[in-house]
């Protein structure tokens, strides 16, 4: 047997809800590091009467106080941080469009849109959902009954899209090692 690295016992811990990753304190981090707007725009979702926007983190514990300071969470960094990737540098999202139906490497790479989504969680799902839209195809077929032309996407927006949103929520932020990855080809 051998002895577990410290980010292996964290994992662990994790697992065994023995320690919550989002509740935890972003060392260094402070209330300026969150993006007000962010957060006025989830008070507003709420529709919340909280005097302060302060108010609903708290209520939230999404920040907290201790020893005189504003504590901010991990989970606080990732749904309204400025820039989330100074404490998490592969919580972002990759979108790789292929031409073909593999990927190829070397002088045979066949990658033709490349782009990388950084920031706050709901800043990267709005701006992946932007990029995968304008990758996938629209068709145009006759509906025989009505005699007009429906339009029929690539892909339900609804699936791809659920797909997205189960990456950024359910992805392992306490482990290091890899970002989001969504590969485009032509038959998927």
């Amino acid at each position: 047997t051998r002895e577990l690295k410290y980010e292996e016992r964290q994992h662990l811990a994790y697992l065994k809800s023995e320690q919550n990753f989002e509740s935890e304190e972003v060392r260094g981090a402070t209330l300026e590091d969150l993006d007000t707007k962010l957060i006025e725009q989830y008070c507003s979702i709420l529709g919340t009467d909280l005097s302060t926007t302060k108010d609903v983190l708290v209520g939230k514990n999404l920040i907290s106080s201790k020893d005189q300071k504003e504590v901010v969470t991990k989970a606080a960094i990732l749904l309204f941080g400025n820039n989330p990737q100074k404490w998490f540098d592969l919580a972002r999202v990759r979108v790789i469009k292929y031409d073909g139906v593999e990927e190829k490497t070397g002088k045979n790479i066949n990658h033709i849109k490349d782009e990388i989504f950084e920031g706050a969680i709901l800043s990267q799902l709005e701006k992946t959902k932007l990029m995968i839209k304008s990758q996938l195809k629209d068709f145009t077929d006759l509906d025989t009954e009505t005699g007009k032309f429906i339009v029929k996407p690539e892909y339900p927006e609804f699936a791809w899209l659920e797909a997205i949103i189960n990456a950024l929520v359910h992805r392992e932020y306490a482990i290091k090692g890899m970002d989001i990855q969504v590969k485009i080809f032509d038959d998927r």
